[in-house]
């Protein structure tokens, strides 16, 4: 079966255990959105946490440009 979302990073620190999805998703009819957002382990499975942002399909476009903009001054 195909994971519907990217694991960008995972971490453990101590007893937590995170890591950062990216995944493509709508919500009850809206638009549809990139959702880019940290879950954590709640000792049965992964579940999101309320730190993340949600790209909206229309700003996706110049998302990636700012990202990749920034990207080059590192």
């Amino acid at each position: 079966m195909e994971k519907k979302y990217t694991t960008l990073k995972h971490r453990e620190f101590r007893t937590e255990k995170t890591e950062i999805r990216i995944e493509p998703r709508a919500y009850r009819g809206s638009k549809p959105y990139l959702d880019i957002r940290e879950y954590f382990w709640n000792g049965k499975e992964m579940q999101p946490s309320r730190r993340g942002v949600t790209i909206p399909e229309d700003e996706k476009d110049q998302f990636l440009k700012a990202i990749i903009e920034q990207c080059k001054k590192l």
